[in-house]
């Protein structure tokens, strides 16, 4: 409950600080991130409604270690990096920053009162030693590596070592396609029941919730099935769905590891945009 109180008031924050921004939609996009491909399963697939499938690995294309600790950015009143140490080990991921790099790590609430933060480090001589951290808000819809608009550098009082890694060293989460149906009741027309769903782009996080992303969702009206649907880059065929609103499906097809940037709007339409707590 104390991390859905938090992760509700991050996102409120998050909004505040699109309002004040005050960027068009859609102008915000992700530093270059790998999506991979995953293998194709045999046989029929069942998922229940309002859960995700398909899950993909996502990370950032740069990664690093950090070899000493590190003070956290001083960020916002609520949060969490705010006194705290990011210790040696800890891996990072990257962020493109004006066309150079800076490595992140993101602090977790302690409590209700506090929200995770993100504090991205810098090398501006590199010489191997992080000598600046940014305050980078908290993750864009809870997702960690996403990171809206990293704060201006504050210098570090001591410099910290750290070692470039390769991308699958660094963190990644789940990027996965969400199952709703459709709130349309479906109706029957001749022998075919006609019904609807929706498919979105989702990121479980913490078993608890789905945080949905921008630029992905598509609706799909049954008639005849089976029915092949390609979505978010995964060829489906649409076997049918249960009387308990589970749909039964096959995976065909999954594209190959690729990079893409995230979408991450200020104020996504609700039309398409699906956050579930």
């Amino acid at each position: 409950m104390q991390r859905m109180m938090a992760a509700a008031l991050g996102l409120a924050l998050a909004l505040v600080a699109g309002a004040a921004a005050a960027q068009p939609y859609g102008q915000f996009l992700s530093s270059p991130m790998l999506i991979e491909q995953i293998p194709v399963p045999a046989g029929e697939l069942l998922v229940k409604r309002d859960d995700v499938f398909a899950r993909r690995p996502m990370r950032s294309i740069r990664a690093a270690r950090l070899d000493e600790a590190a003070p956290a950015a001083k960020g916002m009143m609520f949060g969490a990096a705010r006194g705290a140490v990011i210790p040696a080990g800890t891996q990072l991921f990257g962020v493109e920053v004006a066309g150079t790099w800076v490595y992140c790590a993101v602090s977790e609430a302690r409590s209700w009162l506090t929200v995770d933060e993100t504090s991205c480090f810098g090398d501006a001589d590199g010489d191997g030693r992080f000598d600046e951290v940014r305050a980078s808000g908290t993750p864009y819809r809870g997702v960690p590596l996403l990171v809206l608009v990293p704060g201006a550098p504050q210098p570090l009082a001591q410099p910290a070592k750290y070692t470039v890694t390769t991308a699958a060293e660094g963190p990644s989460v789940d990027l996965a396609i969400a199952w709703q149906p459709s709130w349309i009741k479906p109706k029957r027309d001749g022998k075919t029941i006609i019904g609807g769903a929706y498919l979105s782009r989702s990121v479980p996080l913490d078993g608890k919730k789905k945080a949905g992303l921008a630029g992905d969702y598509k609706e799909v009206t049954f008639g005849e099935l089976p029915q092949t649907v390609e979505f978010d880059g995964v060829t489906l065929e649409i076997l049918g769905v249960t009387p308990r609103k589970e749909l039964r499906y096959r995976i065909l097809a999954v594209e190959p590891t690729h990079e893409e940037r995230v979408r991450m709007p200020n104020f996504p339409p609700p039309t398409t945009i699906y956050v579930y707590y």
